[in-house]
């Protein structure tokens, strides 16, 4: 991904980023010139995997989903993203919610449980048939706090209308940027608009066919990208607009090394240490400070390392 990992600064020819974030970190700071620097969207693969079904029958029912790795909404340890579908949940009787995805889903399954929503908020766990399962709901919600790629594309092209609640402190999340959409805009960021964007959706059934044909793009496919890249590579032409966004990534790697931290991703806060080698004494004070916030995970990092060590 393009915050994140970075290879081949002075080795590759051409340079392909999928948003405007990513053009503007391997601009500035990776110092790549732009002569040798491109957007261009990627697609997604169509695999014809067969429909699996869903748990329970979604006859005269409004079917909002969303799918991710659940480590992006464990990030917010506030939950705030399912507690506002809850509310949404209580408010439409006729609204059912699906999550897909991978990873630890005890925070998951102990919220529906808690809050006594197993036949409304409806954990699907991993499917392979992503693109089935949206030609068949109705609103797509964008994972918080970090959104999706390979799925809201899915969501792109069976023209389903998104609610995207945006963290406006990871400065590089405009899903604005990643659809390639200039003029209308639809990231929310607050509860309030949340809840009545997400209303509005589900008891009007015109207002989700417009909201859909809003971020539908027919270039998210193989043919316009093998364009897009002969047109760079040969021609030196380049088929995007650059979209303005906020751009601090050192206020991004700051608050995503925080969340890391929390969710125990110490291969990610490596990473961090050697991309920002510039500024190494800075990041490790900023690891320690952060492990020193959470005691039974410094003791757990501890142990972890010695073992290394004595392997």
């Amino acid at each position: 991904n393009d915050h994140t990992f970075w290879l081949g600064v002075n080795c590759a020819d051409y340079f392909i980023e999928f948003r405007t974030f990513g053009y503007l970190i391997s601009k500035e700071k990776r110092k790549i010139p732009e002569e040798k620097l491109t957007i261009i969207k990627y697609y997604p693969i169509i695999d014809g995997n067969p429909f699996e079904g869903f748990p329970i029958d979604i006859s005269g029912k409004i079917v909002g989903f969303t799918g991710a790795n659940l480590g992006k909404f464990e990030l917010d340890s506030t939950l705030r993203f399912f507690w506002l579908i809850k509310k949404i949940l209580e408010e439409n009787k006729n609204f059912i919610f699906f999550i897909a995805g991978v990873g630890n889903d005890k925070f998951l399954k102990d919220f529906i449980s808690n809050n006594k929503l197993e036949d409304r908020l409806i954990y699907l766990g991993y499917r392979k048939d992503f693109y089935e399962v949206m030609k068949r709901i109705d609103i797509f919600f964008e994972p918080y706090p970090f959104h999706s790629g390979l799925i809201t594309q899915y969501a792109c092209l069976t023209q389903k209308p998104m609610v995207v609640l945006e963290d406006e402190k990871l400065f590089n999340n405009s899903i604005e940027d990643f659809l390639g959409i200039s003029g209308d805009k639809i990231s929310l960021h607050t509860d309030s608009e949340f809840i009545e964007e997400t209303n509005k959706l589900i008891q009007d059934e015109i207002y989700r066919r417009q909201k859909g044909q809003i971020t539908y793009n027919p270039e998210l496919n193989e043919k316009y990208f093998n364009k897009s890249l002969e047109n760079f590579v040969k021609n030196k032409e380049k088929d995007y607009k650059l979209i303005p966004v906020k751009f601090s990534r050192e206020k991004f790697l700051e608050y995503y090394l925080s969340l890391q931290i929390k969710s125990n991703n110490m291969n990610f806060i490596k990473l961090v240490v050697l991309h920002k080698n510039n500024n190494l004494i800075e990041t490790i004070i900023l690891i320690i400070e952060n492990l020193l916030s959470n005691p039974k995970y410094l003791f757990k990092y501890i142990v972890q390392e010695i073992k290394r060590f004595f392997k």
